[in-house]
């Protein structure tokens, strides 16, 4: 009788650590799936809402090319498409050829913040693919593409700092000879159709983060992701694109993720 009420008591106390252990068993997979949830939710409400003191407010894309004329003689002259249209009514002679490069540059506006100054602007992990002769553009200095991070100069405009920096894909076409029927011609993107250049040798993929570090050292970042260059270059000249903002919101970067 002593034995079955021990045997019984054991059977009891087993039975109360099975419960325990499947309760906690529960807690724990319904604490994982609050987490999930949490994290998911925050980390969607950071894509859509812009972290620290700045924002993007504006940012376009303009695709354009310029040429540079040839002389046999060594003799060359640049010319650069502006003002969406430039004619260069030419009398068309044998010893006159072209050198093309494909240019997107990059506008950015971010207002001012009284809460916070610009200290530095940089790019980071700065990739292209499927293209391998790009060059960097800022205020005129130009560097090949590498792994380093590259300074952004910025001007201040009223109450926005503008940002400005430039891809050039050099020299696509060199020494290259106008057709014997073409007297005048456009220095713009209409000029690879007119050369019968297939402008989808163009494309290449170019990402990076835009990084905004403020006087206190916090550094506000997106990521870039473009197919490059933008729109129907052959046909239109010169494409002026505004990029969606909702895709570039800025986030802070925490200093514990920092290694």
């Amino acid at each position: 009788m002593r034995e079955e009420n021990v045997r019984k008591k054991e059977e009891s106390a087993d039975k109360k650590r099975r419960k325990k252990i499947f309760l906690y068993a529960v807690i724990l997979v319904l604490s994982v799936i609050a987490v999930y949830f949490l994290t998911t939710y925050i980390l969607t409400i950071t894509k859509v809402i812009n972290q620290g003191y700045f924002r993007i407010n504006d940012f376009v894309i303009t695709s354009t090319v310029e040429v540079e004329e040839v002389i046999e003689n060594g003799v060359s002259e640049e010319k650069v498409a502006e003002d969406n249209e430039i004619e260069n009514e030419l009398e068309i002679s044998k010893e006159l050829s072209l050198n093309i490069s494909q240019k997107n540059t990059f506008s950015l506006l971010v207002p001012k913040a009284e809460e916070a100054k610009i200290d530095r602007i940089y790019l980071s992990d700065v990739k292209v693919i499927d293209e391998e002769e790009i060059y960097y553009i800022n205020s005129g200095n130009e560097e090949k593409i590498s792994n380093n991070d590259l300074e952004i100069k910025y001007s201040e405009e009223e109450n926005e700092y503008l940002l400005e920096f430039s891809l050039l894909n050099k020299n696509i076409l060199e020494n290259v000879k106008l057709p014997d029927n073409v007297d005048t011609i456009v220095y713009d993107g209409t000029l690879l159709k007119t050369l019968n250049y297939d402008v989808e040798n163009l494309k290449y993929h170019f990402s990076a983060r835009l990084n905004i570090v403020d006087s206190m050292g916090r550094i506000s970042y997106t990521d870039i992701s473009l197919e490059l260059p933008k729109g129907e270059l052959g046909n239109s000249g010169i494409v002026i694109e505004r990029e969606n903002l909702e895709e570039y919101t800025l986030k802070l970067k925490q200093k514990y993720l920092q290694f």
